[in-house]
């Protein structure tokens, strides 16, 4: 899931809660405020919550017949948590196909990206020379899908293959490697 996605779902569920307590203190003032009115008329009223009337509808035998049945099929689910962030606000479960990337390189209808010339593209349009780990970050923005255990890998061998093919040019050795386009 992106990022960007899961930070916007956090702020909404903060809100979404921020608005839930005001609405329990209003609730709060609300109830406080009734029972001063009940105890200024001499009288007694019976605040029923949810978790009260289904207690009450499960103690009584003979419930009427002006009841709404019970609903059929499967029940609503509750809004899951599957993480939580660094802030502390936990992120609902999502449901459904994730949302497209806005950064990913279109392909022709049909096509599939092939990663040696989105590796050339990206440093291309990049224009400074970039390193392997740049590199790997860059095709997975751009929308290269892969099931490889090991991506990483599969990058670096592609490289390799690129700078034998002459199409890229390796500036040093190691971890510090950076590849640059060759000019024809």
């Amino acid at each position: 899931m992106n990022y960007r996605v899961q930070a916007e779902q956090a702020q909404k569920s903060a809100e979404q809660a921020q608005k839930n307590a005001e609405l329990h203190l209003e609730r709060a003032g609300i109830l406080a405020r009734l029972e001063e009115i009940n105890a200024q008329l001499g009288t007694k009223t019976v605040v029923v919550t949810a978790s009260k009337a289904a207690d009450s509808k499960a103690a009584a035998p003979n419930a009427s017949a002006t009841e709404t049945p019970k609903r059929r099929g499967r029940p609503p689910k509750s809004k899951e948590v599957t993480a939580v962030p660094v802030d502390g606000q936990p992120i609902p479960k999502r449901r459904g196909r994730p949302p497209k990337n806005p950064n990913a390189i279109a392909a022709p209808k049909g096509k599939r990206i092939e990663l040696p010339g989105l590796l050339e593209t990206i440093i291309q349009s990049h224009g400074k020379p970039m390193k392997h780990e740049e590199l790997v970050v860059a095709t997975r923005n751009a929308g290269y899908k892969s099931n490889a255990k090991d991506f990483s890998n599969m990058v670096y061998q592609c490289l390799v293959k690129l700078v034998k093919k002459g199409t890229l040019k390796k500036a040093n050795e190691g971890k510090d490697a950076e590849y640059t386009f060759r000019a024809a």
